[in-house]
Order: C-alpha cells, then sequence, then structure tokens
C-alpha cells in the first residue's frame, strides 16, 4: 500500500527515501540503523502527536511524505469527501506533515490543508501499529464491525449503503433550509399582520375611492405650485405685490386636477 516514503531531518536522520514495489516487505538492519525512525516518521503521518525535539539538531524542522495506492478501496473516497479535503488523483494519496522547532507544524492532504485530527481518521484506514497493547483495539465495537464486514466481503455494499444514506441526510438537510427560508420570521409576520389590519378597516367605497384620487392629485400638484409661487413672489415681491398674490393663488393650490387660474385681485 505504501508506494514511496521520503524522510527529511528527524531525529538522526539527515535524508531517508524509500520506494516499495508489490508484495510482502521487510526492513531489516542493526541496533541504530534507523528502523525506529522509519516507524516514527509513519507514526506521524498516522496522525499521532510528535515533540519539537524529533526534529534533526542543527535543521529548522523535519518532514515526512508519504504516497499511499489505494486505488479499489472505496473508504477512502468516503472519508475525504466527509472531511472536506481534496479526492486522489490516480488512486494515489498524499500524504506531508512537517513539525518545526518552534512554529507550528503543517499538515496537507492530497495539496490541501489538513488538521492533526484529520490525519488520524485517515490513519485508521492505512496503517496498523502491532504492540502490546493491539489486543485492546478488538473491544472497540468500530473494529468489531470493521471486521466482520471485511469477512463477509461487504466492502461495495456497504458503499453503496453509505452513499445512499449520505444523499439521504442532504436531501434532508436541503429540505430544512428551504422550509427554514421560506418562513417569515415574528417582525415580518407582525408588519403584515397590521398592514392587513389596515385594509381591513378603509372604506373602500366609490365615494371614498373617489376623494383619495382626489386628495392624492392635490397631493401632486404640491410641489410644482409651491415653485411657481416661489417664482412670484420673486418676480413681484420689489413692486410690493409681494403679500397679495400668495394669497390670489390659495384657491388654485386647493384645487385638485385644473390649472390654477388666479382669481382677479383688489389693488390697495
Amino acid at each position: 500500500m505504501i508506494r514511496r516514503l521520503v524522510i527529511r531531518d528527524l531525529a538522526l536522520m539527515d535524508r531517508a527515501e524509500l520506494e516499495v514495489g508489490p508484495g510482502f516487505t521487510v526492513v531489516t538492519g542493526e541496533t541504530g540503523a534507523g528502523k525506529s525512525v522509519l516507524l516514527g516518521a509513519l507514526s506521524l503521518l498516522a496522525g499521532n502527536r510528535a515533540a519539537k525535539t524529533i526534529v534533526r539538531k542543527g535543521a529548522e524542522e523535519c518532514s515526512v511524505e508519504a504516497e499511499l495506492e489505494i486505488a479499489g478501496d472505496p473508504r477512502f473516497a468516503e472519508v475525504l469527501r466527509s472531511l472536506d479535503l481534496p479526492a486522489c488523483d490516480d488512486g494515489l494519496l498524499i500524504l506531508k506533515r512537517s513539525v518545526h522547532g518552534t512554529k507550528a507544524g503543517r499538515i496537507s492532504v492530497n495539496g490541501g490543508a489538513a488538521t492533526l485530527t484529520q490525519l488520524q481518521q485517515l490513519g485508521e484506514l492505512w496503517i496498523d501499529f502491532h504492540g502490546p497493547g493491539e489486543p485492546q483495539k478488538l473491544m472497540r465495537a468500530e473494529t468489531q464491525q470493521e471486521m466482520l464486514d471485511l469477512h463477509a466481503g461487504l466492502a461495495s455494499p456497504l458503499a453503496a449503503y453509505r452513499a445512499g444514506w449520505r444523499q439521504r441526510h442532504e436531501l434532508i438537510r436541503g429540505a430544512e433550509e428551504a422550509a427554514t427560508a421560506e418562513r417569515l420570521s415574528e417582525d415580518e409576520e407582525a408588519f403584515l399582520r397590521s398592514q392587513l389590519e389596515k385594509l381591513d378597516g378603509l372604506d373602500l367605497s366609490e365615494e371614498a375611492i373617489a376623494k383619495l384620487e382626489r386628495d392624492h392629485a392635490r397631493a401632486s400638484r404640491a410641489q410644482e405650485l409651491a415653485a411657481l409661487l416661489g417664482q412670484l413672489e420673486a418676480g413681484l415681491g420689489s413692486d410690493g405685490l409681494g403679500e397679495v398674490f400668495p394669497n390670489c393663488l390659495k384657491p388654485a393650490m386647493t384645487s385638485p386636477v385644473s390649472t390654477p387660474r388666479p382669481r382677479p385681485c383688489a389693488t390697495a
């Protein structure tokens, strides 16, 4: 499953690159050859926590990168989608992690930024570390269910079921969002209710409607008449008639639609 592993400045190791082919692979070596460093690099990519002291002396940071061949396993596509991480290209899962000596480290999955928790969730799919506490995993309900599904050969039906469940969940959420968007708030309902009450209280007889039309016509001409009055006052104020003509135009300003006609005014 591991296709390529690159290690830089981890513990006592300057740089190491390992390419693995198909079949069973065994890494051997004498004490101090770096076998533990190799396992440490894999544990970093599996999401285990790391101290800043693992950075090689004299280096600013250490980094580990792995290419995993996961073609044919639908679990990875589902988990990547649920974690909102980039999908795999050509059946390869690319994991990168760096640990800085003084700053926060970086994690990426298929080129996209990821968190330690997301790396741990992916790690449960591609690697198992066997040690003294390994049998404790058998006590987990998730492990028991996974082993039962694998033994029964239910990988494909399980993937189809999960895809259907996810689609159902998205449809339910979309329906809830649509229902919430169409529902009016309390303030909007109160406003519309008050408007309906006002409409119910209106007098909509023909006489009342005619009066409303006359009032509207008069109000719409008020600005025009006021401007005309201002012009007349400006033009006649110097002749001492500024106080006479406004009184002459009052009937015109109260006329609803007809063109204003000043009445004859008596001069003093």
